[in-house]
């Protein structure tokens, strides 16, 4: 297998041991948030693989393969290993809301949101936890390889990112364009209510005598 390409490397760090079905719930909310955005239900379409896992913190360099024939082939994902990498912090980064760069930044869906939340869990209430967003890249095959990118997170800015989603998932969904337009349509056939203004009884009038008149 080659060695040269692109890699997004993933650090979790909670600073103690993580629970198992904590850490593969962790992997399979960033694989669902990589499946909705480039693979676009094409089974052709590259999947992500873990290529390497090293000791001490949990350290995961992911990759894009493509199946072919019951094997799998390295592809020149670069400009998506770069994508998902700022997707991956432009989502926890709205969370955090701490400097005026992140306030620009457009809200990730419900279920992107959903996904983060997941991703983030191992780490979230951990003293000391830290998130490491890495895209590497191999230029041989003697293992050498540079950072291209690189995204950080403390415990302070996970903490906050947690709760933030947390509201935001509680939030209603918006309403649809479709849903806001019913309210400009003409509809026929429908039943119509008229309610008197003043539902008070009525007064009758007293009738006016005037001086001399005959009764």
């Amino acid at each position: 297998m080659k060695e040269e390409g692109d890699r997004l490397i993933i650090t979790l760090d909670p600073g103690q041991p993580v629970e198992l079905t904590d850490l593969a719930d962790s992997f399979a909310a960033l694989s669902r948030i990589y499946e909705r955005h480039y693979r676009s239900g094409s089974d052709d379409a590259p999947r992500l693989f873990v290529t390497k896992l090293e000791t001490g913190s949990v350290i995961a360099e992911i990759a894009p393969y493509c199946v072919m024939m019951g094997g799998i082939t390295m592809m020149d994902g670069g400009m998506i290993v770069t994508d998902f990498a700022n997707r991956i912090w432009r989502g926890i980064s709205y969370f955090t809301g701490g400097s005026k760069d992140t306030k620009l930044l457009e809200a990730p869906s419900k279920e992107d949101a959903a996904d983060l939340k997941e991703f983030t869990r191992p780490l979230v209430g951990k003293t000391g936890a830290r998130l490491g967003i890495k895209q590497a890249r191999y230029e041989k095959t003697d293992g050498e390889k540079k950072t291209v990118v690189e995204y950080k997170f403390d415990e302070a800015e996970l903490n906050k990112a947690s709760v933030n989603i947390d509201k935001a998932l509680a939030l209603p969904e918006p309403k649809k364009p479709e849903d806001e337009d019913q309210d400009d349509k003409i509809r026929s056939e429908v039943m119509l209510f008229l309610e008197q203004a003043n539902r008070g009884p009525r007064q009758r009038e007293r009738p006016h005598w005037r001086q001399g008149a005959c009764p």
